[in-house]
């Protein structure tokens, strides 16, 4: 009976369950449709024999010979719905999942099916014409793979994708199609398989189709050529050159146009060609050789996307070093023809294997150089001249250990030894690819020397990616610091509104200014993100240059701009530029005008009100700089006690301390006993129109933990009285960061789970539920941001721009207590 029960309650649960599926299944019918058909493909392969599989495949797949040859058109249908080896099945079921999920989702069903079906023949038709191509003008590759049959979903999945980027965001539209295109050229040039080729054609015919589509409306559009772009497009091709070698490892049989530079690293990558004869020794550490500079390669990608000169200083040294190796190993070949490595498979057509090999890097040092102009300058202390000190430094210590420990053999002499160990020193620095000598140095026989043997190389390129990623850190240094005078005077003149206004007048900000000197950005750069503090400081009417102004000055520096605390009116501007917004606060404003202290729900306030008439503290409006030393103490005192009871650092940026209260323009409301003890006190921004105060805005607010009960209320309503006296127009209890109407922040996943974490320490969500119990009427405040694919960059931006000394060990321990 108990099971009956549980049966029945249970039933409904699962009826909405199925019911969920159902209709996430109906949403998207054409991608479901595909990966059912890749699925079933997968499981009547796998009831064949591997005979039967082989003949199979010249049937389902295509090629240039089963379309010309033998006239197989209906391989071209079938070839995009089958895997070619079993051990890709999930990785290619889940790729079209998401792929072809996320482009139905922006094209619709009925769209997608078509670009699916279209980007099947035209991509397979167009890689089958540049193979034909390959093999009119003799090329060794194309006829090599003629006769391969090709089965590959992600022909169509790929371009399909490139349809539904017509339909993006112009900057999110981009990345997608640098990233993907980036990535498709490298398959094709160190691969060179004819599913890559075949992929390749298909993304660009998607991206083709993508614009006939739309017709013009959400199609790829000729824009201007940003410093941003620049960067992005530099650092692919440094990244493909990182990434490719790695790509011609996997490759089964590599035919790629840059193989030749691959196979320089390959023969040290790829376990069968370890044993090569240029090999001088089969260990981790000439692994580890070759690995590294690649692995710089990508560090220096990334420090171009992110607009650092060091970044591309760094790649032009690499790649000039890789061309010098690469004339080192053809020019030694030339010399030894009957050595091993002349015998390597990437040497078979020397002219053009010597022209890849060492044209490659060549030109990546050209095109990174043309760039240049694309970079800001190093600020302070150059970066790219400090790495190369410290760099070349560890170069000497290295090899000045290594030829202490070769030169020291027992039984041979110093000088014999010393140019034993000089002969093998490059052996140990170089990836062994591109050693062409015939003599190896054989290893030592004592331990230490072997270690060295193995290991030092390892260690100094290890040493070298440890100072380039060192390199890569910002300057933090405060020498351009801006000065807030100029911000003050359009404050005063009113050009500028909001609770965030006059905190753009505080320390630690960096400060953009106009032409004409009418508009300033007020902004803080936290690892590569520019945050600004609020909204321009301008006139309403000059906001839409201003702030395009300010995007174009950030893309020269190679920052992220994103516009923090802005207001609704605001969001509109930004829609229009086809940017971002999600709510990130709401501030809380209150009319002196209209104020009363009358009605129930304002009885707690009254109460409060008595009580500290009843205990005489007297409610002081004053300024800071008035106060005498004893005041000042006991403020700072409070201060302290109030930072000494948070598990976490005090926090900043959009939230005054100690040092803001002596601003001269910044007001005090002080509860100040008959005994002189200061019970708690609280800050008031002014908001300013021709150089009158109009508004005041919260800030400070602290009091002791033993004061009286409802000492805040006693003061806020002190400072409405006082307001309403002066003829102010607004006053607001300015808004808690990352808090809102509700029981969380919604819309970003990021600052969510700051919130969650911060809350039970500062209590954000709290105090803005406090400040509600006034009445006020809600404004939200918004985060701007142009590229969605930072938001993570600009979550941990926030973070430490409001918590500069947060340390993950300070928020590891904090959760351990919560």
């Amino acid at each position: 009976m108990t099971l009956f029960v549980h049966a029945r309650t249970a039933a409904p649960a699962i009826r909405r369950g199925m019911m969920r599926a159902a209709l996430f299944v109906r949403t998207l019918p054409v991608t479901w449709s595909v990966v059912a058909l890749i699925v079933v493909g997968a499981i009547a392969r796998s009831t064949l024999s591997e005979a039967n599989s082989v003949r199979l495949n010249a049937v389902l797949g295509t090629g240039l010979d089963t379309l010309l040859t033998q006239r197989n058109w209906v391989g071209t249908a079938t070839a995009v719905f089958f895997v070619e080896k079993p051990v890709y099945l999930a990785v290619v079921l889940l790729t079209t999942f998401l792929i072809l999920g996320a482009s139905e989702r922006l094209m619709g069903s009925a769209r997608t099916l078509v670009a699916f079906v279209l980007v099947s023949v035209l991509g397979i038709a167009a890689g089958t014409v540049i193979q034909g191509l390959g093999v009119i003008f003799d090329s060794a590759a194309a006829e090599q793979s003629r006769s391969q049959h090709t089965m590959d979903p992600m022909i169509p999945v790929v371009g399909t994708l490139m349809a539904a980027t017509a339909c993006l965001r112009p900057v999110v539209a981009r990345r997608v199609r640098v990233v993907s295109f980036s990535l498709l050229l490298m398959f094709v040039l160190y691969s060179g398989q004819p599913s890559d080729i075949y992929r390749l054609a298909g993304g660009i015919a998607g991206l083709l189709i993508g614009v006939l589509m739309w017709k013009g409306k959400h199609s790829v559009r000729v824009v201007t050529e940003t410093f941003a772009d620049v960067r992005a497009l530099l650092a692919a091709v440094i990244a493909t050159t990182a990434i490719g070698p790695l790509i011609s490892v996997w490759a089964p049989a590599p035919l790629g146009l840059l193989e030749p530079l691959a196979a320089l690293f390959r023969e040290s990558l790829k376990p069968t060609l370890n044993e090569s004869a240029v090999s001088g020794a089969d260990s981790a550490g000439s692994l580890l050789v070759t690995l590294f500079p690649l692995v710089l390669q990508l560090i220096a990608a990334f420090g171009i996307l992110r607009g650092q000169r060091f970044g591309l200083w760094l790649a032009v040294g690499i790649n000039a070093a890789l061309a010098t190796f690469a004339v080192i190993y053809f020019g030694s070949a030339a010399g030894a023809p009957g050595s091993s490595s002349v015998q390597s498979a990437h040497y078979e057509n020397a002219p053009f294997s010597i022209g890849i090999a060492i044209g490659v890097p060549v030109l990546t040092v050209v095109l990174a150089l043309s760039c240049l102009r694309s970079f800001p300058r190093e600020p302070g202390r150059a970066p790219t001249r400090t790495f190369a000190l410290r760099a070349t430094a560890c170069l000497l210590i290295f090899a000045g250990v290594y030829l202490v420990a070769t030169s020291t053999h027992a039984g041979i002499p110093f000088a014999a030894s010393f140019a034993q160990g000089m002969a093998g020193l490059p052996e140990r620095l170089v990836p062994e690819g591109f050693l062409a000598f015939e003599a190896i140095t054989p290893p030592p026989a004592d331990a230490i020397g072997r270690f060295l043997y193995d290991w030092m190389g390892a260690a100094f390129w290890l040493s070298v990616i440890v100072l380039a990623r060192a390199g890569m850190k910002r300057n933090r240094s405060d020498s351009n610091l801006g000065d807030s005078r100029m911000a003050k005077a359009l404050l005063r003149r009113g050009l500028g509104s909001g609770p965030l206004a006059w905190m753009a007048t505080w320390h630690g900000h960096r400060y953009w200014y106009d032409r004409d000197g009418d508009a300033i950005v007020a902004y803080r750069v936290v690892n590569g993100i520019a945050i600004t503090t609020g909204q321009p400081l301008c006139a309403t009417a000059a906001l839409p240059d201003v702030v395009a102004n300010f995007v174009a000055f950030c893309g020269e520096k190679g920052w992220t701009p994103v516009f923090y605390g802005v207001s609704e009116e605001l969001t509109v501007l930004f829609t229009e530029m086809r940017w971002s917004s999600l709510k990130v606060a709401e501030e809380t404003i209150l009319d002196p005008g209209v104020w009363s202290l009358s009605g129930k729900k304002m009885q707690n306030v009254r109460t409060a009100l008595t009580r500290a008439s009843r205990l005489g503290i007297d409610c002081r409006w004053t300024r800071y700089d008035v106060l005498d030393a004893e005041l000042r103490r006991q403020i700072a005192e409070i201060s302290e006690e109030w930072v000494a009871d948070k598990k976490l650092p005090e926090m900043g940026f959009t939230l005054g301390g100690l040092a803001e209260l002596a601003d001269p323009d910044v007001a005090l409301m002080i509860a100040v006993t008959p005994e002189e003890r200061v019970e708690a006190v609280t800050s008031w921004l002014p908001t300013f129109r021709d150089g009158v105060v109009v508004g005041l805005t919260l800030d400070f607010m602290r009091r002791r933990a033993d004061s009286a009960p409802g000492v805040m209320d006693v003061l806020i309503a002190k400072t409405m009285d006082q307001a309403k006296h002066c003829g102010l127009e607004m006053v607001s209890l300015s808004a808690a960061p990352l808090a809102e109407s509700g029981t969380a922040l919604s819309g970003f996943a990021a600052t969510s789970m700051l919130s969650r974490i911060l809350e039970p320490v500062y209590g954000f969500q709290s105090l803005h539920r406090y400040k509600s119990k006034f009445h006020p009427e809600i404004r939200p405040m918004y985060l701007a941001y142009a590229d969605p694919f930072a938001l993570p960059a600009i979550g941990l931006g926030l973070a430490r721009a409001y918590v500069p000394s947060l340390s993950l060990r300070s928020v590891i321990g904090h959760l351990k207590t919560t």
